[in-house]
């Protein structure tokens, strides 16, 4: 499967899953270059398919539901149920028009190295 996979220097590379560690929750990628790399899933955007359901990062279900809809962040692009995430995702009836971004990143972009909290909207978020 091609796919997207985040580098260290922030940039998005081309790639191949060779291998797939679902205890370390990460993939064995194999570059253009022929060189493979162990990938984390949260680094790895792959296509959209048709006809692939798309399934939470957390739970690994497809199902969405009526109060527990299956939510994607703005930066990171992972899907994440209403209540798989936490805390739990409040949708609003702007829904699909308002930006929505995951703890995950909100913690890569809130914090410093050692974990001190960075000034600003997204720490306030951590709060």
């Amino acid at each position: 499967q091609d796919v997207l996979a985040r580098w260290t220097d922030g940039l998005l590379y081309l790639g191949s899953v060779k291998n797939v560690d679902k205890r370390k929750e990460s993939c064995l990628v194999r570059f253009e270059d022929n060189s493979e790399f162990w990938v984390l899933w949260k680094d790895i955007y792959s296509q959209a398919a048709p006809g692939v359901e798309e399934i939470c990062y957390l739970c690994r279900e497809g199902t969405s539901v009526l109060g527990n809809k299956l939510i994607h962040c703005d930066k990171c692009r992972h899907a994440y149920h209403e209540l798989c995430h936490l805390p739990p995702i409040k949708c609003t009836t702007d829904w699909p028009l308002s930006a929505w971004v995951c703890r995950h990143c909100i913690f890569a972009v809130a914090t410093k190295r050692g974990g001190a909290l960075k000034k600003g909207p997204y720490a306030q978020a951590m709060l």
